[in-house]
């Protein structure tokens, strides 16, 4: 069991059979996983692509690009795309906790 989830597992519950979590838990779990990644992700791997098509030589470029532009734009241009990469994230990242889960709790039985 993950140390998270004992953690926060009620203490009187534990006394009880310790029952699997729900599948939409662990979909919506997946699914927040994969935006909060690309919360991270996506100004860096903006910054990368400016670096490679040209835009910047090099990170520090890239941030002095981004600062340059100020802070009221620099903000948004650092998250351009942010649908696509939502959209294509948090599916993706809710199918592989699921698969996860499911292999995981299989090969316990």
């Amino acid at each position: 069991m993950a140390y998270s989830q004992e953690k926060l597992t009620p203490a009187h519950s534990s006394q009880q059979q310790q029952q699997p979590p729900s599948t939409s838990t662990v979909v919506l779990s997946g699914a927040l996983a994969g935006v909060s990644f690309w919360l991270w992700a996506l100004p860096v791997d903006t910054m990368k692509t400016w670096i490679q098509n040209g835009t910047a030589t090099n990170m520090r470029h890239a941030l002095e690009i981004s600062q340059r532009q100020g802070f009221a734009q620099s903000i948004p241009s650092l998250f351009r795309g942010w649908q696509v990469a939502y959209s294509r994230g948090a599916p993706s990242a809710a199918i592989t906790v699921l698969t996860y889960s499911l292999v995981s709790h299989y090969l316990q039985e």
